[in-house]
């Protein structure tokens, strides 16, 4: 599913193991992300894995819908991003959420 919303574009398509999201992630979209999210069924549990190597913005208003699909998948579900860029890597270590995701295949290592 292909989402264009204000001057913002952002794909996000469905994969065996959880979705593709590329482009701008932001509050002109986002709602498209979490309706894409809440099509598939979950169970608590689950492992998500979200390859994220083509995010090329991800604001706030993204990261709450990533936070509200891990606490969907309950205590021992696990949302991993795969291919996380630099940035999408500072959001999470700025906002203390490093934690709360796994990293897969990350873009570069951040330095202190």
């Amino acid at each position: 599913m292909t989402v264009v919303a204000s001057t913002r574009d952002m794909t996000v398509d469905p994969t065996d193991s959880g979705w593709t999201i590329a482009g701008e992630v932001d509050a002109s979209n986002v709602d498209r992300l979490a309706e894409a999210f809440a099509r598939r069924p979950l169970d608590d549990g689950d492992g998500v894995v979200l390859d994220v190597a083509g995010v090329t913005f991800l604001d706030s208003s993204g990261l709450r819908v990533l936070l509200d699909l891990r606490r969907r998948l309950g205590d021992e579900g696990e949302v991993t991003l795969r291919g996380a860029s630099r940035s999408v890597q500072r959001l999470l270590e700025l906002t203390g959420l490093t934690p709360t995701f796994g990293l897969a295949d990350p873009v570069g290592e951040l330095r202190d």
